[in-house]
């Protein structure tokens, strides 16, 4: 919900009763005759009089016509743009240096672009942002501000209300694509949409794939105005505006200049406006994706399904979103992973004189099903205010986030869970991991938690602290395996061969097979002694 008097979106930048073009229109003056006090001396009797002549008509040729309405130009365009500042405090983590500590202004967005049509047929959008913030590696609190580029896309007419874009553009597969940037009720995207980012907790990325390169085809309720993008009017219009669309996309990351694969991604969203700002919207997306450097590089397939909707009663606007994610790995036959996220908030105008309004949201994302512990939930709590007369709002957000509490053993380093095996004496307590990856019982899987695709390994290590099991430890093993020339044993079986009770050596056995220490070594070896194929590229110059 947006106060009234809010800036709406990218397209009340300018002022609306104020055209982008106006066609210079010279001044025309009909002509006067020129009027004398009285007739001359020798003009004789007056005009109606007996014996006078009747008055002469005025000829059509002497009077100016009327100028006809100026024909409006066959192009058109505008500029917008806008400005999104933030002051972010985050609470310090006291066992993690890059959670927190940098508290300071961030900027959100630094928008500048044009829209504009040609012929009332096609309408464009070109926009760039000065607030892409671009970061070397995960888990850095130091990232740097650059130019990006936003929008590049054109809205075609093929008829009716079919309308085909092409270009860099966001597709309708996360319910917050339907939301611009200064109608946004809190300051952040959902989680979901945006993810974790570094400096406020463990990095995740979200789940929704972002703006790409590609073409769409969309049915529109009423032509898009001036290329902005919306799917139709949001102006309280009674009724029920059916839109939809089928996109084809390429389907590497937002700045990625080209494919990275043969396949691109494909997206369909039906979504249905209704009246007062009020709408649902359901889609589904298929992008076979590749990731990696070469020589090692993996095919991963997403298939992914977002539901949203916002419901504006009087006062209350309610708004949600949900999306579901499964990865399957071709290239490494690992276990599927499924991840999901979603958001419900609501938002209550306040009958006070300046356009105020406050509100809660609830949030959640869990990127992984394979890593059992990064699951992240939030609080947030919202207040907006709107400043019509310097189309300008302030925006307060509050917001508590929980993440899903460490592995049982120790501390946040820990990775032994329930159902792998603990040895531990007087002094030390040691976990080695279950045998890693079980078809019949996924949640056994160390795959995301060890470094390899196996278990049978020693993944923690600590001392026998006060308070027991409940005590905070400090656990700063990662793993410990044995090897030989890349190749470590891929267990078939982790037993307990001598439990302790006797008062003798506790003893766990490992028994399995050789393979290789890691999925590259394996793509390494196909490359050097499988097939091979030879390509070339073609000059640009």
């Amino acid at each position: 919900m947006v106060p009234r008097g809010a800036s709406a979106d990218p397209a009340a930048v300018l002022d609306p009763a104020t055209p982008a073009v106006i066609p210079a229109t010279p001044a025309v003056t009909p002509a006067t005759p020129a009027v004398t006090p009285g007739p001359p001396e020798d003009a004789g009797p007056p005009s109606g009089q007996p014996g006078a002549p009747p008055a002469a008509a005025v000829p059509w040729s002497s009077v100016a016509p009327r100028p006809a309405a100026p024909e409006a130009p066959r192009f058109q365009w505008e500029p917008f743009g806008f400005l999104r500042l933030q002051y972010i405090v985050v609470q310090n983590d006291p066992n993690v240096a890059y959670v927190g500590r940098d508290d300071g202004f961030e900027l959100q967005n630094a928008r500048l672009g044009f829209r504009g049509t040609l012929d009332r047929r096609v309408a464009f959008v070109l926009a760039l942002d000065g607030a892409v913030d671009e970061r070397l590696q995960v888990n850095t609190p130091d990232g740097k501000l650059r130019v990006g580029l936003r929008d590049a896309f054109a809205d075609v007419r093929l008829g009716g209300r079919w309308v085909a874009r092409g270009g860099f553009f966001d597709a309708w597969v996360d319910p917050e694509a339907l939301v611009a940037d200064t109608r946004r009720e809190l300051v952040d995207h959902p989680i979901e949409s945006r993810g974790m980012r570094a400096t406020e907790g463990f990095q995740a990325p979200g789940l929704t794939p972002g703006r790409s390169l590609g073409a769409a085809i969309r049915l529109e309720p009423e032509p898009p105005e001036h290329g902005a993008g919306r799917a139709g009017r949001a102006d309280g219009s009674p009724g029920v505006a059916i839109s939809f669309e089928l996109a084809v996309q390429n389907g590497a990351d937002e700045f990625s200049s080209n494919n990275d694969n043969d396949k691109p991604a494909i997206s369909a969203t039906l979504l249905a406006r209704l009246p007062h700002d009020s709408w649902v919207m359901a889609a589904a997306r298929y992008n076979p994706r590749t990731v990696g450097d070469l020589p090692f590089r993996q095919d991963e397939d997403d298939l992914q399904a977002t539901a949203g909707a916002r419901l504006a009663i009087g006062p209350l606007a309610f708004g949600g979103g949900v999306i579901v994610q499964r990865t399957s790995y071709a290239t490494t036959g690992g276990p599927a992973q499924r991840a999901f996220g979603g958001h419900g908030q609501v938002m209550v105008e306040l009958p006070v004189a300046l356009p105020i309004a406050v509100g809660y949201r609830f949030g959640i994302l869990d990127p992984s099903s394979l890593i059992p512990t990064d699951r992240v939930m939030e609080h947030t709590a919202s207040a907006v205010l709107g400043v019509p007369r310097y189309r300008m709002r302030v925006q307060l957000q509050v917001t508590h986030v929980i993440e899903q509490a460490a592995r049982e053993l120790s501390n946040d380093h820990a990775i032994g869970r329930v159902g792998d095996f603990l040895l531990e004496n007087d002094q030390i307590r040691l976990v080695i991991a279950d045998t890693g990856v079980d078809p019949k019982d996924p949640k056994k899987s160390t795959l995301g938690r060890v470094n390899t695709m196996f278990g049978g390994t020693l993944v923690d290590a600590d001392l026998r602290r006060v308070g027991g099991a409940g005590a905070r430890g400090n656990d700063q093993l990662a793993e410990l395996l044995p090897g030989f020339v890349f190749s470590v044993i891929n267990p078939t079986s982790v037993t307990v061969t001598r439990d302790g009770n006797d008062g003798t050596a506790a003893e766990v056995t490992v028994t399995g097979t050789p393979s290789d220490l890691l999925q590259e070594v394996y793509l390494l070896n196909t490359g050097l002694v499988g097939t091979t194929t030879r390509c070339s590229r073609r000059p640009t110059g």
